[in-house]
């Protein structure tokens, strides 16, 4: 009882640090977009600097890495000072092992991805409203230097820290088993949109597995970067080709020579580019089954709080902090498909 009780408290306290976390970065981007903000830029900088910038592809990104980074992520920590965290011995993984776990991830990337779509596609339906992707609309808009940055180095970092390294450490004492799922389904929650849900929650299975494993948060980034590489510098290394497919492979009437050439270039680098993704996952997914089949994923059962079966959903679920963020990422993805703000 003793050990159920402390687990809830702390399941209770992450769920409502990372629902602050959120909303305190919602709300201060929201801030930094509006006219309240260009005002007040505009008195600093002259009218034409406020415009030029706030139409500025770079301001966006800097308002995500302020907000998400620099604003949100210390008020998360501080929120969860005081839960003590278990500490393990670190270990190493070899290259074939972390391979293993890359194409693995690989394979959770395009099963997630396609459920995430079919969600999407279906729930957008019902509500008449198909929202454009902004995520990937930003990036396809912003040099590479720039994505590489953000969404390759410190958006990996920023999330790993929180998803791995201070919810396993914080929590795992309850259970590695218990901690590594609902951390990988907090990752894939916080998101925000059913595109992401559920990819991310099926590789947050496998870095927390990874993380619980070593202890070493170097991995997971290693890992996390990789996977988010191959998710966004293709697509800007292709952005020509898939602009002269957008742009040509509906054209009424004949193509000349160099028109049809032009597509049949465009579509050998976008169809090698998705076969790649495709050989990735299908690879993966057998490294899976083979690691399944030889019963390769080992976890220690020596918890220092033994928790029982049936106090299970209490400190995973059902606790004020774990509803609220629950609710709050409900709303969020509903935002996402149904913007009523």
């Amino acid at each position: 009882k003793i050990g159920a009780h402390r687990a809830i408290k702390s399941y209770s306290r992450f769920g409502i640090a990372v629902t602050v976390y959120l909303l305190v970065a919602n709300l201060l981007a929201a801030f930094m977009s509006s006219e309240i903000f260009f005002e007040i830029l505009r008195l600093f900088l002259g009218l034409e600097a406020a415009h030029t910038l706030f139409e500025s592809v770079y301001f966006l990104w800097i308002i995500q890495v302020v907000c998400m980074y620099l604003v949100g992520y210390p008020i998360f920590r501080l929120l969860l000072i005081g839960i003590p965290s278990k500490r393990e011995e670190e270990s190493s993984m070899s290259l074939e092992e972390l391979t293993v776990a890359f194409l693995i991830c690989m394979a959770g990337v395009q099963i997630g991805a396609y459920i995430g779509n079919f969600v999407s596609t279906v729930v957008s339906f019902f509500t008449g409203y198909f929202p454009d992707d902004t995520t990937t609309v930003l990036i396809t808009e912003s040099p590479i230097w720039l994505v590489v940055l953000v969404v390759v180095i410190i958006g990996p970092i920023v999330e790993e820290l929180i998803f791995r390294k201070v919810f396993i450490d914080k929590l795992s004492r309850f259970g590695e088993r218990l901690a590594i799922v609902v951390s990988a389904i907090a990752f894939g929650l916080f998101h925000g949109n059913f595109n992401q849900l559920f990819f991310a929650t099926l590789i947050g299975l496998v870095l927390g597995y990874v993380y619980t494993k070593t202890r070493r948060v170097r991995y997971t980034c290693i890992l996390h970067m990789l996977i988010n590489f191959i998710g966004t510098v293709p697509v800007l290394i292709l952005s020509d080709d898939l602009a002269i497919l957008d742009e040509l492979i509906y054209t009424e009437g004949e193509l000349t020579a160099g028109e049809a050439l032009s597509v049949m270039s465009a579509s050998f680098s976008v169809i090698g580019y998705a076969l790649l993704q495709w050989a990735l996952a299908i690879i993966g997914t057998v490294m899976f089954i083979l690691v399944l089949a030889k019963r390769k994923i080992h976890l220690s059962p020596k918890n220092k709080f033994a928790l029982r079966p049936i106090d299970l959903p209490r400190v995973a679920i059902f606790n004020i902090g774990s509803l609220i963020f629950v609710a709050f990422s409900a709303f969020m993805i509903f935002l996402s498909v149904y913007p009523i703000i």
